[in-house]
């Protein structure tokens, strides 16, 4: 009969000794790459919920704060997306504490604003019609999901509509802590802990 040779059980501590020298190398590595993954792939996220914003009002000619077309003093003064959990914020307005709220879901994937048909936007049917401006033509987005941390993208939606200040599409990112000022002034940067997309 033949003899076969094993390992001996110094290779066998070398292989395993080499195979944990490896995996403390790359696993720093793999793990920041995931890190920015997420981070990448939430600020673009950020900006194509702006994008559809932007689509929204080419349409409409108007940015979706009002209540309804009958309506010019009640703003939605922040939107966010169904999907996710409130994160913390220096400032309650970024959790829906003391504004008037509303999901970007319904303006710009149901068109229910406000949570209601009653108040939907003016559609047309586009066959055969040509283009005017006021009508909504959505959905925009096909879904928004929360962001890569499980919390909700958010939208200070009000100042859109106001000189002095900036709007912009943000999530709190990593630290699941909203740092960046409500009012936030045009010019001023959003804060390097947070993701944001300028709309305005």
């Amino acid at each position: 009969m033949k003899k076969f040779k094993g390992f001996t059980l110094i290779e066998m501590v070398v292989v395993l000794a080499v195979i944990a020298i490896l995996a403390a190398i790359l696993t720093p590595t793999i793990a920041k790459n995931i890190r920015y993954s997420k981070v990448a792939r939430t600020t673009h996220e950020c900006q194509v919920i702006a994008a559809a914003i932007g689509d929204f009002y080419k349409d409409m000619g108007r940015w979706p704060v009002y209540q309804n077309d009958n309506s010019t003093t009640f703003y939605y003064e922040l939107l966010y997306s169904q999907e996710g959990v409130w994160p913390t914020a220096n400032n309650s307005n970024w959790n829906g504490t003391g504004v008037a709220v509303d999901s970007f879901d319904n303006h710009l994937i149901l068109n229910k604003p406000g949570g209601s048909t009653a108040n939907a936007y003016r559609t047309e049917d586009l066959a055969g019609v040509k283009l005017k401006a006021g009508y909504w033509r959505g959905p925009y987005l096909d879904e928004i999901r929360e962001d890569q941390w499980g919390q909700r993208y958010e939208a200070n939606i009000k100042y859109v509509t106001l000189a002095n200040y900036a709007t912009v599409v943000l999530s709190a990112g990593e630290d699941r802590n909203v740092s960046t000022n409500f009012l936030l002034p045009v010019g001023s940067e959003v804060s390097e802990d947070d993701l944001a997309q300028k709309i305005r």
